[in-house]
């Protein structure tokens, strides 16, 4: 009762901003404050005493609009890029406490069916801390986080509707999730979702949009790139020992028009941690080479400018691991420093269960990324 009641106090406050409506106008700049009330996912048994209430979220935000600064914001339809604020009551102080997140991210258009409503994905990366992390002697029932510090993701589904020519309310779906991408077990983490609502606030002058006459895509020839990228992940919480892993991969990329590029890798796995796995699930090991894997995988590209995502499936091609499987994922993002070197930061994964984050780059050996 008392999360409703405060959920309705702030949409009340919010409304004091709405005046009378007017034509809508395109406006660079927005503010807005969102409230949510949601739950924790138990998606494991082990965790499932530490999601017993509803939990409740308040998330302040700014971003900006693109109007066609540059090309690239035509083809997504002017996307908006901003940072948010958030604040999480988990609803169980004595394991848990509040977590806090910091997001940067970009919100795409999905439909607008009327001038006034407007459907948005808003999808980012970025920081959170948890009160009370798991500690073997003063918070031993924490089992899901290891670390104050984690990585943040969030992604939504929403709904803007003017109320003026300045005032729009929110309403949408949204996923939260923070983990440590096995940094520091335990590395269960929480999946968030909430339901939100709220008001925001365009601000600034209205600008018009730039238009680009771009000319047909020619498909040119495809591209050899080289990775390479590491990482830290941990095995144990007992023990504490962190392992430093390592990918290379050879790939072979298409640029299939001015949004997307598709390409095929071989991929090259050294990870101390897992010959140290299979040792504790007593696995009969004596290659003396169990900490590297093989793979095959193929990944899609997409581009935003001088940012864009990937997301990598792959198969094993030895593989002697059978509690993560076979197949293995990477997702992430990288930055174009130039035609031929890119910065890249990305998650590998196996489903649900991160392996660790790793940092490295990019080289494109034949030919140039444009």
């Amino acid at each position: 009762m008392q999360t409703r009641s405060s959920l309705l106090l702030s949409i009340l406050i919010l409304s004091s901003f709405i005046v009378d409506a007017q034509e809508v106008k395109q406006y660079a700049n927005r503010i807005g404050l969102n409230r949510g009330i949601g739950f924790i996912i138990p998606h494991s048994p082990t965790i499932a005493y530490l999601a017993q209430a509803h939990i409740s979220k308040i998330e302040l935000y700014g971003e900006i609009k693109s109007l066609g600064e540059q090309a690239w914001h035509q083809r997504f339809h002017y996307p908006s890029y901003g940072i948010a604020l958030s604040y999480f009551d988990l609803n169980n102080k004595e394991h848990i406490g509040n977590a806090y997140s910091l997001l940067p991210y970009f919100k795409f258009n999905v439909w607008t069916p009327t001038e006034k409503l407007l459907f948005r994905f808003r999808g980012g990366i970025g920081l959170g801390i948890i009160e009370k992390p798991f500690h073997p002697q003063e918070n031993y029932k924490n089992i899901a986080i290891g670390s104050q510090l984690n990585v943040y993701f969030s992604f939504s589904l929403h709904a803007d509707y003017a109320l003026s020519e300045r005032t729009e309310m929110v309403m949408g779906l949204n996923l939260s999730h923070l983990s440590n991408t096995a940094f520091q077990k335990p590395n269960l983490g929480f999946n968030i979702p909430t339901l939100d609502l709220g008001l925001q606030r365009r601000i600034g002058a209205p600008r018009k949009k730039t238009h680009w006459d771009e000319k047909p895509f020619e498909k040119p020839k495809g591209q050899w790139q080289v990775f390479l990228a590491s990482g830290i992940n941990e095995l144990d919480q007992n023990t504490g020992i962190k392992y430093l892993a390592s990918t290379f991969s050879v790939r072979r990329e298409h640029k299939v028009n001015y949004k997307s590029n598709l390409g095929l890798g071989l991929d090259v796995f050294y990870n101390p941690a897992y010959r140290r796995g299979l040792a504790i699930d007593s696995i009969f090991i004596d290659k003396g080479i169990e900490e590297v894997q093989l793979g095959a995988s193929f990944h899609h590209i997409l581009r935003f400018g001088r940012i864009s995502n990937i997301v990598q499936l792959g198969v094993y091609l030895n593989n002697q691991d059978k509690q993560n499987g076979n197949f293995y994922q990477i997702v992430g993002g990288k930055y174009h420093f130039n035609k031929r070197w890119k910065g890249l930061i990305a998650l590998k994964t196996h489903l649900a269960v991160a392996e660790y984050l790793m940092f490295g780059f990019e080289y494109a050996i034949n030919g140039r990324d444009e």
